[in-house]
């Protein structure tokens, strides 16, 4: 018996550990794949590990392209893919991005497409129906079928087939590392899924939305108090339009009025800070040292790993474009070729607003909209969820968009990206990738519709230029700030700035564009709008390109990496003018005294600084805190622009009375009572580590998609705060840095913080990041053809019909 039992036990043992390591393993944060599988040394994630010596010249065979074509991948993997033929440049663009990104293409297109439970588990459902209620999945379909109309289609087609024949050589060892990881295959690509990765950035660029918070803040303080603590405009700001260009066009005002609706419950998600930071500017020749216009470019998005941008020349015969795409989409979005130099920042127009339906009973299926009776459309959606059953979802739709929020009360969302289905943004790119001159920048813009972007321009010829470019919506007169009543189309938008009267500028006689996404215009312009706007860098970019002559390229590199904060300027000396006299040699007053308001990665005073403001802040505002806490309401606190107005200009106001204490506060009063309470927390913070900066108090990390730590970069060696033209924040940043020269021929620096491949084990991750956060740049080399790179090339590939 014993001896029947050694052989028994251990064959069950056996046979159990078997079985684990065959089958999924359930946790918390959702299911992995079998160890077994995901460690096999011939299928595993072993596979994966980057050869860091490839072989020197490989050979590809595309299926459908008509003539042989090259591509030189560089020491940093970037390629330089040389095409006899446009069809063939961007079928073999498509297949690149497949082979380097394409666990980032299909996650992107996931998340748009409301899919991510159906990878990750039902932790990710609440966040798939939030994506298919807005939308998302059903406007990428109207996408796809509309760009049948665009001359571009063909092309797009190809691209696509370029992904696909990557996607279909692949055997399941070769699979990208996620996909072993939760245990899923690549699926076909498809016109709707580029679609649906567009759709992805228009959520992150225009997806917005403020109505319900603004809603219950007029309802909590009333209209007077509202239009004071939070005006349309500051005073101070520096529009991207110089405030001297005149318009000449006029137009009506159309009706509206602000009233409030009462509160609302519920609560609208917004993924992205409000601005998240993005600078862009061209200089003319007659304010740079060599006398060649120069276009800068920092698109301040995600960091993520991969980077959302991949780097690439692309050079057929008529054109040589370089610069950074986005995987999914075909062509160059920000970038340069022989000619002309474009890019981008976000414009922030609010082109999001909610409607109140008034339900004709309780049954939700009928809704009043001008005294009529008008009947809902349903759309009954699946929900595939990983190691559970499906959940279904009946989504409303009204004339207005899809009922958004049910909580008590039923709001509609109306959402610019959902309408403008005809936004053939592809048009938009390739025509840029291909422009001349100035005429063919512009014309490119008509086909861009959306997310709206600033565009700016130059080029060799010496123009410099400027464009708002988007669908902008012409609203009502309180230009859809609040939730309006749903049962009247006098609410609705009256169309869309017609596209030869959207803000736009070129050679103005300052001899420079910016845009910092501050307000497009001054209070001139016909139109009424508002948004989203950063109160900050644009002043400070206006007043330094201002103060320039003999510009240099890298005076512009520097100017890209200043961590200089004018929101430190302005409220600092406010701060410790109010406490100097009564604080005396007080030692972190002295710090502040002394500071140049760069936020520096080895500098202790924005420590300082930032508690401190945070502290006042909170005692300033307490009303709104505690209302906030009470009500479990969603609202608006007052912009930190308007706190520093309050201190110089009513220092008496009410707001500054501190609820909950018997004495009548002003504004020296909650400035000293603030600086009170952060001493604690600084001198704790000081105590505990006296070599504290920057750097080490806050946090900036380079997430991977996945949101694993152990493919993330954490605690990123760089300075810089939101106010400043290098505005890092513990998540976002600079993500494409870009210095064009617009001499003859072109010159052009770059980076980004991450690598070319999507491997999260690639070695060519770590130089690059450290050289981002440094400030350091690479010379973006674009020559015309493959034998010029013959020496400097570290693979070669061979592309073959």
């Amino acid at each position: 018996m014993n001896r029947i039992l050694s052989v028994f036990i251990p064959a069950i043992i056996l046979f159990g550990y078997i079985y684990q390591l065959g089958s999924p393993i359930e946790t918390s944060g959702g299911t992995l794949p079998p160890l077994g599988k995901f460690f096999n040394p011939f299928t595993g994630f072993w596979k994966n590990a980057e050869n860091t010596n490839p072989r020197k010249e490989q050979t590809i065979n595309l299926d459908g392209l008509s003539e042989p074509a090259t591509v030189m991948l560089d020491e940093r993997l970037v390629p330089h893919i040389f095409a006899g033929n446009e069809q063939d440049l961007v079928m073999i663009q498509g297949y690149l991005h497949a082979k380097y990104r394409l666990w980032q293409m299909d996650i992107t297109s996931r998340q748009a497409a409301g899919r991510l439970a159906e990878i990750f588990g039902e932790n990710l459902l609440a966040n798939d129906q939030r994506m298919r209620r807005m939308g998302l999945a059903r406007t990428a379909e109207k996408f796809a079928d509309r760009w049948q109309q665009c001359d571009e289609y063909t092309l797009l087609k190809k691209y696509v087939d370029g992904i696909n024949q990557y996607i279909t050589q692949l055997q399941p060892a070769e699979y990208p590392f996620e996909f072993k990881l939760f245990g899923y295959k690549p699926e076909k690509w498809s016109i709707e899924k580029t679609a649906q990765v567009v759709l992805s950035m228009n959520l992150m660029l225009c997806g917005r939305n403020e109505d319900l918070m603004a809603s219950n803040t007029l309802a909590l303080i009333g209209e007077e108090r509202f239009k004071e603590l939070f005006p349309r405009w500051n005073p101070k700001q520096s529009p991207i339009i110089p405030k001297e260009i005149k318009w000449e066009f006029q137009t009506k005002k159309p009706a509206g009025e602000i009233k409030s609706l009462g509160f609302f419950p519920g609560e609208f998600i917004n993924d992205y800070p409000p601005s998240i930071g993005s600078n862009n500017w061209a200089v003319s020749g007659e304010k740079t040292l060599k006398g060649h216009p120069i276009l800068c470019n920092d698109p301040h998005l995600s960091l993520t790993l991969p980077s959302i941008w991949y780097e690439l020349q692309m050079c057929t015969e008529g054109y040589n474009a370089y610069g950074v795409s986005l995987p999914g989409i075909p062509y160059i979005a920000i970038g340069f070729n022989d000619h002309v130099a474009w890019g981008e920042t976000n414009v922030g127009m609010d082109v999001s607003d909610l409607y109140e339906i008034e339900w004709t009973d309780s049954a939700q299926q009928k809704y009043i909209l001008d005294g009529q009776t008008k009947s809902i459309q349903t759309d009954i959606e699946e929900f595939r969820i990983k190691g559970t059953d499906p959940v279904y979802d009946t989504i409303k739709l009204t004339d207005w968009g899809p009922v958004f929020i049910e909580e008590g009360r039923s709001l509609s969302l109306k959402w610019l990206p959902n309408l403008a289905t005809d936004n053939c943004i592809v048009g938009s790119f390739r025509q840029l990738n291909q422009a001349n001159n100035f005429d063919e920048y512009y014309n490119a813009l008509r086909l861009f519709k959306s997310p709206a972007q600033n565009f700016a321009f130059a080029s060799q010829s010496g123009d410099i230029a400027l464009k708002v470019q988007g669908d902008l919506p012409i609203k009502p007169e309180n230009e859809g700030q609040f939730i309006m009543p749903g049962n009247t189309s006098t609410n609705d938008w009256s169309g869309y700035i017609p596209f030869d009267e959207t803000p736009f500028v070129k050679n103005p006689s300052r001899g420079f564009v910016s845009s910092a996404n501050q307000n497009s215009t001054d209070t001139t312009y016909p139109y009424k709008y508002h948004g989203y706007f950063d109160d900050y860098r644009g002043r400070t970019l206006n007043e330094a390109l201002s103060a320039m002559n003999e510009i240099t390229v890298e005076k512009m590199q520097d100017l890209q990496n200043s961590t200089y904060s004018k929101l430190a300027a302005e409220l600092t000396p406010l701060l410790i003018n109010s406490i100097a006299q009564k604080e005396g040699d007080n030692k972190w007053i002295g710090m502040l005294g002394s500071w140049n308001y760069y936020y520096d990665k080895d500098a202790q005073s924005p420590i300082i600084f930032e508690i401190w403001k945070d502290e006042f802040y909170r005692l300033l505002w307490d009303e709104f805190y505690t209302y906030q806490d009470e009500s479990q309401l969603e609202i608006l606190f007052p912009e930190t622009w308007k706190t520093i107005d309050l201190i110089e200009s009513d220092p008496e106001h009410p707001y500054f009375d501190i609820v909950g204490t018997e004495e009548k506060e002003n504004a020296d009063d909650v400035i000293r009572k603030s600086f009170e309470n952060a001493t604690e927390e600084i001198d704790s913070l000081f105590s505990a580590d006296s070599e504290l900066t920057w750097k080490k108090y806050r946090t900036v990390k380079i997430n991977h998609l996945s949101r694993i730590p152990a493919f993330s970069e954490i605690g990123i060696d760089v300075g810089g705060i939101a106010s400043a033209l290098n505005s890092v924040k513990e998540t976002h940043g600079p993500s494409w840095r870009m210095v064009v020269q617009l001499s003859d021929p072109v010159q052009a620096w770059g980076i980004y913080p991450g690598g070319q491949s999507g491997n999260p084990g690639s070695p060519y991750y770590k130089n690059m990041i450290k050289d981002w956060a440094e400030g350091n740049y690479y010379k973006l080399d674009h020559p015309h053809g493959a034998a010029e790179m013959d020496d400097k090339a570290l693979i070669k590939l061979n592309i073959l019909p």
